[in-house]
């Protein structure tokens, strides 16, 4: 479907204003036509809130006033949107363009006198309506690489500053006959005592043909979908704009990815399916919602995409999946899910006292089984049991109830566990195997748990382990049950390593991981370090807050994970300098850069310097690529200059290069 709508017209006075959308607003850029990102799509733990154009991987190209207004607000950071710019509209609106190059250039010296004032390369600031005005179509800044990502020009509309709605509503539009692309489906129980499968588990299918593979259910679950949409020319994987979940001929859900506000971003966790993403599956978003959700997405019917397997009665249900693009284009897939009468496992509160009053030093079968916490319910899976084995009991202290575990595939068994939310203490998981002889063989194991509330500021701590969580008020949207275990010794930690569990739960805000010193302050080189799920399990450093003299070290985190202490004693690595010591130059404005690189707690930009001649020197930082350097502003005379780099990490650790050129 083409559905660009272009106008071209002149402005009075001021030359052609180039090409317009069927609302009147000017292109922001002639750069491309060519979408590499759409509005809503999935960004680690927020939204992306515009229109992404590409530059064929160059910068410099001129960026236009979509209408009459003034440059309301300026920033220029080293990561996150580099240089941007907001452009308040005459009616209101807010056009705002990131990445940039560089400002117009009266923008730009004002940038200057800022950075100067600071003595530093960012800044930011709000101007009045009379500072900076510009008609539409007039240049106001060039298209760059500056923050994160390659170059692009990265393009919002907002209604207010902190409101950003689909520039598709404004007929920023490219050519597209090509409909969306629905590639998987996910079905997931929504409570203990649902089950996907006979599992508590999300199912995931492929759809294929525009058809997924049946899925049995039984209680409250939720479909997920993974799609994405092509611009006519691209292969560049971007967004869709509506999704519909039709359950029997029935609408029961609506996404319409039309806006949404700024302070419910991190509400992204909840509209998109955060615990696959933690496990790899990228992209997934739900269709349905859950309570604390506050985003204006959905309807008419918002609870409407939770299904109940009582309610819709036992047998096969059709699902239908419908995916719109801003173009109109559409895909539908079709799922069938198979009602269940009754549940595959038992249920989680149990049935009753243990049955079997061992003694906590019982002996080992041989076997072993493993603890998930899902939704503060343990499921527990079992392996290399006895032969002999005729029925397996399941045990949690914590709750003192007995639960039955089932056959579950060849040689496992599993079952469930309701986790009590006011328990904290160590709780001893028994799997109990039962002979039609009398045998009988116990599994014991240790795990120490605690409950958090929403709503509430807790702290959990377990001055034995060293260790400490807590969690402040609104920093949880559901009850949890969180679990911590002491697990195999790192050489590279100066602690113990704590994994902290359950790793996929949702958080709505950060939270205190704290590490207590019973012997002596922990060392200035030391931080709090969590460890990566992926990229081989290296050591990522989060934060090193001294607290009780140095007797306690913290850190602000947003999810659960390996937790330790680890030193950074190593400096950063300075390399790869744009001009040799000694170099001889004819450019009165040479380029002075180098590499620079820390490698556990990271650089520290406020403490690393530049100077030129002994001036300190307003110079960029670019960690995509690991580059400080810095452009004279003005030229240099001839003869000798010096230049000198102080990188700094996060611990103090230091590295100096010094240089010298010649400028002929």
């Amino acid at each position: 479907m083409s559905l660009t709508a272009i106008t071209t017209v002149a402005h009075a006075g001021d030359g052609e204003v180039g090409e317009l959308t069927s609302s009147g607003l000017r292109w922001p850029t002639d750069a491309s036509r060519i979408l590499t990102s759409t509005f809503c799509e999935y960004r680690p733990d927020r939204f992306h809130a515009g229109i992404d154009f590409s530059t064929h991987g160059g910068d410099g190209y001129e960026c236009f006033a979509v209408d009459d207004g003034y440059v309301l607000r300026i920033r220029v950071e080293h990561d996150g949107y580099g240089k941007v710019l907001y452009l308040q509209l005459d009616d209101g609106r807010v056009a705002v363009y990131a990445h940039l190059s560089r400002f117009a250039d009266e923008i730009e010296e004002k940038v200057r006198e800022l950075q100067l004032e600071r003595g530093g390369y960012e800044v930011g600031s709000f101007f009045s309506s009379k500072q900076f005005r510009y008609l539409q179509g007039e240049v106001i800044a060039y298209t760059g690489d500056t923050g994160a990502g390659a170059p692009h020009l990265h393009f919002e509309m907002r209604r207010g500053i902190d409101y950003p709605y689909n520039p598709s509503i404004d007929g920023f539009l490219v050519d597209d006959d090509r409909s969306p692309v629905i590639r998987k489906l996910a079905l997931r129980p929504l409570d203990g005592d649902s089950e996907v499968e006979g599992d508590m588990l999300t199912v995931i299918r492929n759809v294929r043909k525009g058809r997924a593979n049946p899925v049995s259910f039984y209680g409250r679950v939720g479909v997920s979908l993974q799609a994405h949409d092509f611009k006519d020319g691209t292969w560049y994987w971007v967004g869709y704009r509506r999704l519909e979940l039709i359950i029997d001929g029935e609408l029961r859900h609506v996404t319409s990815l039309d806006s949404f506000d700024y302070r419910y971003d991190n509400y992204s966790r909840l509209d998109f399916d955060y615990q696959l993403d933690r496990r790899g599956y990228k992209d997934f978003r739900r269709l349905y919602v859950e309570p604390p959700n506050r985003l204006e997405f959905y309807g008419p019917r918002p609870e409407g995409g939770v299904l109940d397997s009582r309610e819709l009665g036992p047998g096969p249900h059709l699902v239908q999946v419908r995916v719109e693009d801003d173009a109109g284009n559409e895909r539908t897939a079709t799922w069938i899910l198979q009602a269940q009468s009754q549940p595959s496992l038992p249920r989680a509160r149990g049935e009753g006292p243990p049955r079997y009053s061992a003694s906590l030093d019982a002996d080992s079968c041989g076997g072993d089984f493993s603890v998930q916490i899902v939704d503060g319910v343990a499921r527990i899976l079992a392996w290399d049991l006895p032969g002999w084995t005729s029925r397996v009991e399941l045990v949690a202290t914590a709750a003192g109830v007995s639960h039955t575990m089932v056959p579950y595939g060849t040689g496992h068994w599993m079952g469930r566990a309701e986790l009590p939310l006011d328990f904290r203490g160590i709780n001893r998981f028994r799997v109990i195997a039962f002979g039609d002889s009398g045998e009988v063989a116990v599994i014991d194991r240790a795990l120490f748990l605690s409950g958090f509330h929403r709503n509430r500021a807790e702290r959990w701590i377990l001055p034995d382990k060293g260790i400490e969580v807590r969690i402040g008020k609104g920093a949880l949207w559901f009850d949890m049950v969180m679990s911590l275990s002491e697990i195999e010794p790192d050489p590279q930690a100066i602690s113990p390593v704590y994994a902290v569990r359950p790793f996929d739960h949702p958080f709505a805000g950060l939270f205190t991981v704290a590490f207590h010193s019973s012997g002596s302050p922990w060392p200035k080189e030391a931080g709090v370090c969590y460890r990566e799920r992926t990229k081989g399990g290296r050591w990522t450093y989060i934060d090193n807050r001294r607290e009780a003299e140095g007797y306690i070290i913290a850190a602000k985190v947003y999810s659960l994970e390996d937790f330790a202490v680890l030193l950074d004693t190593v400096p950063p690595v300075i390399g790869r300098a744009t001009l040799s010591d000694g170099a001889r130059t004819r450019l009165r404005r040479p380029r002075l850069a180098a590499a620079v690189k820390d490698t556990l707690s990271g650089l520290d930009l406020d403490a690393t310097s530049f100077d030129l001649d002994g001036e300190n020197v307003i110079w960029k930082y670019d960690k995509e690529r690991d580059l400080i350097s810095y452009i004279p502003w003005e030229d240099l005379p001839k003869g000798v200059h010096r230049w000198r780099i102080v990188a700094r990490d996060k611990v103090g650790n230091s590295t100096t290069l010094e240089r010298s050129f010649r400028v002929r």
